[in-house]
């Protein structure tokens, strides 16, 4: 069932660095993101189109996602992805993908419009499979610090998928990941880093995620 009503929102403070859902007194689910099937097979249309369904046109592209935070008979949240908006399409290079505020701001006027709240972002990584790029490491990648930037909320998701490589879940490839403190959730998080204006170190970590064929939503024309 929703966790909040159809007629409400989100009203949690994501400005804050995550907060700590067991502080909030929230269950978290063990499957944590449930992506409907029209989502995954719109974002892996729009992949392909970016590279011209060529693997050697290889560009990245991406969006941002609409949902909701649910929660079951047991009280453990979840997130349900029901929408992608990337529409205008944004494209990018090989290796690089930059979200200006137009494109962003057009992205969250379509999920508003579906009267859906922000629940993060999606990416292609094109025949490279979904990581996450740290700019500490590859200078042309910079995945980590982007789900920092876009990602603040313990319930927003950053999505990467490769559209030339299948899974067996779907026909593309994909990846779920969060930011967090570190050991927020156990001693298997990623390597940390620290903001100016934030001292305290950030990390990030997989989810687990499965894909709804049920209730997804289509992109207006």
């Amino acid at each position: 069932m929703p966790l909040l009503s159809e007629s409400n929102h989100i009203q949690l403070d994501a400005k804050p660095l995550l907060q700590d859902p067991v502080k909030e007194g929230l269950r978290i689910h063990p499957i944590e993101v449930v992506i409907d099937q029209g989502v995954v097979e719109a974002m892996h249309e729009q992949a392909l189109v970016a590279c011209d369904g060529a693997v050697t046109s290889k560009k990245e592209t991406g969006g941002f996602l609409g949902g909701r935070i649910c929660r079951d008979q047991k009280g453990r949240c979840w997130v349900h992805v029901q929408l992608s908006a990337h529409k205008p399409s944004l494209i990018g290079t090989e290796a690089e993908l930059t979200y200006s505020p137009e494109f962003q701001g057009a992205w969250r006027s379509e999920i508003s419009r579906k009267n859906l709240d922000f629940v993060g972002f999606w990416h292609s990584h094109p025949t490279y499979q979904p990581f996450q790029s740290d700019n500490r490491v590859w200078a042309a990648g910079a995945d980590v610090q982007t789900t920092y930037e876009l990602c603040k909320g313990w319930w927003e998701i950053a999505l990467v998928i490769d559209p030339f490589v299948p899974s067996s879940e779907s026909a593309c490839m994909i990846g779920a990941y969060r930011i967090v403190r570190p050991n927020m959730f156990g001693s298997n998080i990623q390597d940390g880093f620290s903001e100016d204006d934030n001292p305290e170190p950030i990390g990030w970590r997989s989810v687990n995620f499965a894909i709804s064929g049920a209730g997804s939503m289509g992109e207006e024309e």
